[in-house]
Order: structure tokens, then sequence, then C-alpha cells
């Protein structure tokens, strides 16, 4: 199952339309819309609703540790990015200023951190960087729970520069119709490698990593961060052993070398699409 939390009716309107999902709960401001592998939850505003709303959700329909999670909603931010971008937040801080690491891997978005905030300070505080909200910790604390931590992945739209005066529903359902397809896009390969599983490597695969691996020497950790990451490239439907074949000759020297290889190899097995 692949779990979807919003904050607002405006923000789950186009992935209700896009997926078919029919209304099958309504109580207490918590409403559930749902299709055969997609159970979305409209939570209301502020971590604790976002915690309750979630909470019901898994409590309903939760499978095992292989279902996806998925926030999607906007944020404030700082004006070095532009209204209307897609994050993928790769760090929260929370209301009592604890910290959560999302585990996340190959995606076509940027990254950003996202601090979580209570009602009252909307408007008052700066952020010179990373974006703002007011459910985040709330999705990421309930969601940990239920499912695995690569699994969980919170999207955030950014819609102001910390000052919600001047947004208008029309310009929120402006940015929300131009970064849904992109976002819409992302939840359909999340599903494709849910129902597909993840593959295993040939043995072609397997001699060109063990190659790469010994060419680089790379450490048991970074062994470890390279196979997870050609698995994620070979799911998302790319040729694997062309690129592996184009970096198995290449040789490092000493540690500078070998970082600045390898993190040209992780670029290229970051690329979301063929």
């Amino acid at each position: 199952m692949i779990f979807l939390a919003f904050a607002l009716h405006i923000e789950a309107q186009p992935y209700i339309t896009k997926f078919n999902l029919k209304k099958v709960h309504n109580i207490n401001n918590i409403r559930i819309y749902k299709n055969e592998n997609i159970a979305a939850v409209i939570t209301g505003t502020g971590v604790i609703n976002a915690a309750a709303g979630l909470s019901g959700l898994f409590a309903s329909y939760y499978e095992n540790k292989d279902d996806i999670f998925i926030n999607i909603g906007l944020a404030g931010g700082s004006k070095e990015n532009k209204i209307g971008e897609v994050f993928i937040i790769n760090k929260i801080m929370g209301i009592n200023y604890d910290e959560y690491y999302p585990d996340i891997s190959g995606h076509p978005f940027k990254e950003s951190s996202l601090r979580t905030i209570l009602r009252k300070d909307i408007n008052k505080i700066e952020t010179k960087e990373g974006l703002l909200d007011l459910e985040g910790e709330g999705y990421y604390n309930v969601a940990q729970n239920y499912v695995y931590q690569n699994n969980i992945h919170i999207i955030k739209i950014l819609s102001d520069y910390n000052d919600t005066r001047h947004l208008n529903i029309e310009k929120i359902k402006n940015i929300l119709k131009d970064t849904s397809e992109e976002v819409i896009e992302y939840i359909k390969v999340l599903d494709n490698i849910k129902c597909n599983h993840r593959p295993d490597f040939t043995e072609k695969e397997i001699k060109l990593i063990d190659k790469i691996v010994g060419n680089f020497m790379l450490s048991n950790y970074l062994k470890i961060d390279f196979k997870k990451k050609a698995l994620d490239y070979k799911i998302r439907e790319n040729d694997l052993v062309k690129l592996l074949e184009d970096f198995s000759d290449v040789k490092v020297f000493d540690k500078k070398n070998r970082r600045t290889k390898y993190d040209e190899l992780c670029k290229k097995l970051e690329i979301f699409k063929k």
C-alpha cells in the first residue's frame, strides 16, 4: 500500500483526481480517500493533527513495513529558491529541536532540510536555509513506526517566503497544479518498485561491481553505499551494465583521487530517468 498524507484538501486535490481516489471516511475533519493500492488522508494543519490523522490511516489500512509513505505539502522558505520548486526532505528539525534524517535515494527533486514549527510562529520565524512547515515532524514520527526508513518520503513545494499573508487560493492552486505531474511520476516509480520488488544483480553486473570496488579501493561502507545506488539506478530501468563498463577500467591512486572518481560515479548513478 502507498500512503499519502496532506494537511489540506487543496494540497490533496490533484492526487485525488489523478489516482481516482474515493472518499471512504470523514470523521472529526479527518478525510480518507482510497483506491486499490493508494490510501490518502487529509489531516488538517499542525503537528498534532498530522500525527493523529496519519495514525488513523495506518490503523485502518496498514499492511507491512514495505508499505510506502509520502507526505506532500506546501512550505515556506528563503528567497534563494523559486516559488513552486519541489523539494524532498533530507533532514527534519522538530518543534523541540529533535532531528531526524530520512533515508532518501534516487529522485528528481532538489533536496532541503525542513523545520516544523507551531502555528503561532507563522510569519515570525525567518530562515536563511531550508524550509518551514507545520506538520512534517508529526508525519515522520508516526510513519517511522510503521514503514522502513527508506520508504518515508517528505515532499514539499515552496509556496512563500515565510510570509503567508500574500497567498491566495488561486495562487496556491496554480502552484500545486504545476508541480503535481512531477510528483505523480515519482509516485508511479515508487509504486512500480513496490509491485515488482527489488531486482537482483545479474552475474555480469556483480562482476563489474566487484571490479569497480577493487579498482576504487572502496571501504565496506562505500561498498554498501555503491551497491545500493547501483540497485536504485537499475530499478529506474537504466542500463546499469553500460554505466558500470564505463567505470570498470578506472583506477585510483590515493584517497583524494578515489573521492573524486567515486563522486563522479555516484552522480551518474543518481540520474533519475534514462
